[in-house]
Protein backbone atom coordinates (compact mmCIF):
# COMPACT_ATOMS: atom_id res chain seq x y z
CA UNK A 1 0.00 0.00 0.00
CA UNK A 2 1.54 3.28 -1.11
CA UNK A 3 0.10 6.71 -0.51
CA UNK A 4 -1.04 8.84 -3.40
CA UNK A 5 1.27 11.38 -1.82
CA UNK A 6 2.16 13.38 1.26
CA UNK A 7 0.12 16.58 1.18
CA UNK A 8 0.14 19.76 3.19
CA UNK A 9 -3.47 20.23 4.22
CA UNK A 10 -4.81 23.67 5.13
CA UNK A 11 -6.94 23.99 8.27
CA UNK A 12 -10.69 23.83 7.60
CA UNK A 13 -13.81 24.80 9.48
CA UNK A 14 -16.28 21.91 9.51
CA UNK A 15 -19.92 21.60 10.48
CA UNK A 16 -21.24 18.24 11.56
CA UNK A 17 -22.33 15.81 14.22
CA UNK A 18 -20.20 13.60 16.43
CA UNK A 19 -20.62 10.48 18.54
CA UNK A 20 -18.32 8.70 20.97
CA UNK A 21 -17.54 5.15 19.88
CA UNK A 22 -14.87 2.48 19.64
CA UNK A 23 -14.03 -0.11 17.04
CA UNK A 24 -15.78 -2.77 19.12
CA UNK A 25 -18.85 -0.54 19.57
CA UNK A 26 -18.98 1.09 16.15
CA UNK A 27 -21.80 3.65 15.77
CA UNK A 28 -20.81 4.95 12.32
CA UNK A 29 -24.12 4.03 10.68
CA UNK A 30 -26.07 5.74 13.46
CA UNK A 31 -23.91 8.86 13.12
CA UNK A 32 -24.37 9.16 9.36
CA UNK A 33 -28.10 8.46 9.56
CA UNK A 34 -28.38 11.40 11.97
CA UNK A 35 -26.14 13.67 9.90
CA UNK A 36 -27.54 13.22 6.37
CA UNK A 37 -30.91 14.93 7.02
CA UNK A 38 -28.97 17.85 8.53
CA UNK A 39 -26.61 18.01 5.54
CA UNK A 40 -29.54 18.22 3.15
CA UNK A 41 -30.55 21.54 4.74
CA UNK A 42 -27.27 23.18 3.68
CA UNK A 43 -27.12 25.29 0.52
CA UNK A 44 -25.42 23.24 -2.20
CA UNK A 45 -25.63 20.09 -0.07
CA UNK A 46 -25.52 17.71 -3.06
CA UNK A 47 -22.17 19.02 -4.26
CA UNK A 48 -20.41 19.09 -0.89
CA UNK A 49 -17.65 16.64 -0.04
CA UNK A 50 -18.19 14.90 3.26
CA UNK A 51 -15.65 14.26 6.00
CA UNK A 52 -15.68 11.09 8.09
CA UNK A 53 -13.32 12.11 10.85
CA UNK A 54 -11.85 10.35 13.89
CA UNK A 55 -10.42 12.17 16.91
CA UNK A 56 -8.36 9.65 18.88
CA UNK A 57 -7.19 10.18 22.48
CA UNK A 58 -3.50 11.03 23.08
CA UNK A 59 -1.26 7.99 22.80
CA UNK A 60 -3.72 6.02 20.63
CA UNK A 61 -1.72 3.76 18.31
CA UNK A 62 -3.59 2.23 15.41
CA UNK A 63 -3.36 -1.57 15.25
CA UNK A 64 -1.84 -1.63 18.78
CA UNK A 65 -4.46 0.05 20.99
CA UNK A 66 -7.27 -2.12 22.35
CA UNK A 67 -10.20 -1.80 19.90
CA UNK A 68 -12.51 -1.15 22.89
CA UNK A 69 -10.75 2.19 23.60
CA UNK A 70 -13.07 5.05 22.76
CA UNK A 71 -12.66 7.94 20.34
CA UNK A 72 -14.94 10.56 18.81
CA UNK A 73 -16.16 10.20 15.24
CA UNK A 74 -17.57 13.06 13.17
CA UNK A 75 -19.70 13.22 10.04
CA UNK A 76 -19.15 16.68 8.61
CA UNK A 77 -18.84 19.05 5.67
CA UNK A 78 -16.56 22.06 5.17
CA UNK A 79 -18.08 25.50 5.59
CA UNK A 80 -17.12 28.34 3.27
CA UNK A 81 -15.58 31.45 4.80
CA UNK A 82 -18.33 33.54 6.37
CA UNK A 83 -20.94 30.78 6.06
CA UNK A 84 -23.17 30.53 9.13
CA UNK A 85 -23.06 27.40 11.25
CA UNK A 86 -26.40 25.69 10.61
CA UNK A 87 -28.67 25.10 13.60
CA UNK A 88 -28.39 21.56 14.94
CA UNK A 89 -24.77 21.10 13.80
CA UNK A 90 -21.57 21.58 15.78
CA UNK A 91 -18.38 23.26 14.64
CA UNK A 92 -14.99 21.56 14.44
CA UNK A 93 -11.74 23.06 13.22
CA UNK A 94 -9.68 20.46 11.36
CA UNK A 95 -6.04 21.47 11.90
CA UNK A 96 -3.70 21.72 8.96
CA UNK A 97 -0.44 19.86 8.53
CA UNK A 98 1.10 17.02 6.59
CA UNK A 99 -1.09 14.05 5.72
CA UNK A 100 -0.32 10.81 3.92
CA UNK A 101 -3.17 10.35 1.44
CA UNK A 102 -4.37 6.92 0.36
CA UNK A 103 -7.28 5.76 -1.79
CA UNK A 104 -9.67 3.01 -0.74
CA UNK A 105 -11.63 1.45 -3.59
CA UNK A 106 -14.66 -0.70 -2.89
CA UNK A 107 -17.37 -0.88 -0.25
CA UNK A 108 -16.77 0.43 3.25
CA UNK A 109 -17.04 -3.15 4.57
CA UNK A 110 -13.72 -3.94 2.82
CA UNK A 111 -11.93 -0.95 4.41
CA UNK A 112 -10.03 -3.15 6.89
CA UNK A 113 -7.69 -4.44 4.15
CA UNK A 114 -6.74 -0.90 3.15
CA UNK A 115 -6.41 0.07 6.81
CA UNK A 116 -4.06 -2.86 7.51
CA UNK A 117 -2.00 -2.04 4.43
CA UNK A 118 -1.49 1.50 5.66
CA UNK A 119 -0.57 0.72 9.28
CA UNK A 120 1.11 -2.69 8.96
CA UNK A 121 2.86 -2.40 5.59
CA UNK A 122 3.41 1.24 4.64
CA UNK A 123 3.89 3.04 7.97
CA UNK A 124 6.75 0.93 9.44
CA UNK A 125 9.00 1.65 6.43
CA UNK A 126 7.71 5.10 5.49
CA UNK A 127 10.02 7.40 7.44
CA UNK A 128 6.97 8.90 9.16
CA UNK A 129 5.20 8.71 12.50
CA UNK A 130 1.47 9.16 12.89
CA UNK A 131 0.82 12.62 14.32
CA UNK A 132 -1.80 13.24 17.02
CA UNK A 133 -4.28 15.11 14.85
CA UNK A 134 -7.62 13.90 13.50
CA UNK A 135 -7.63 11.17 10.86
CA UNK A 136 -10.26 11.53 8.16
CA UNK A 137 -11.75 10.15 5.00
CA UNK A 138 -12.92 12.49 2.28
CA UNK A 139 -16.08 11.25 0.58
CA UNK A 140 -17.19 12.67 -2.75
CA UNK A 141 -20.78 13.76 -3.45
CA UNK A 142 -22.93 10.72 -4.16
CA UNK A 143 -20.72 8.40 -2.10
CA UNK A 144 -22.50 5.19 -1.04
CA UNK A 145 -20.75 2.91 1.49
CA UNK A 146 -22.22 -0.25 -0.05
CA UNK A 147 -21.14 0.57 -3.63
CA UNK A 148 -18.49 -1.91 -4.88
CA UNK A 149 -17.10 0.91 -7.05
CA UNK A 150 -16.97 3.51 -4.26
CA UNK A 151 -13.74 5.39 -3.64
CA UNK A 152 -12.67 7.45 -0.67
CA UNK A 153 -9.50 9.35 0.09
CA UNK A 154 -7.92 8.51 3.45
CA UNK A 155 -5.90 11.21 5.21
CA UNK A 156 -3.49 10.02 7.92
CA UNK A 157 -1.73 12.83 9.85
CA UNK A 158 2.04 12.31 9.68
CA UNK A 159 5.29 13.88 10.71
CA UNK A 160 8.79 12.84 9.60
CA UNK A 161 10.53 10.47 12.02
CA UNK A 162 13.25 13.02 12.75
CA UNK A 163 10.73 15.63 13.94
CA UNK A 164 10.88 16.35 17.65
CA UNK A 165 7.88 17.67 19.59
Amino acid sequence: MKPVGIRLFTAKRLAGLSLPMSYTHNRTRELWQSFMPQKMRLPGWSSREMYSLQVYPPGYRMMETDPAVGFVKWAAVALDEGEALPAGLSELWLPGGEYAVFVHEGPAAAFIKTFQGIFLDWLPTSGYNVDERPHFELLQPGYRPDDPLATEQIFIPVQPLNTLK
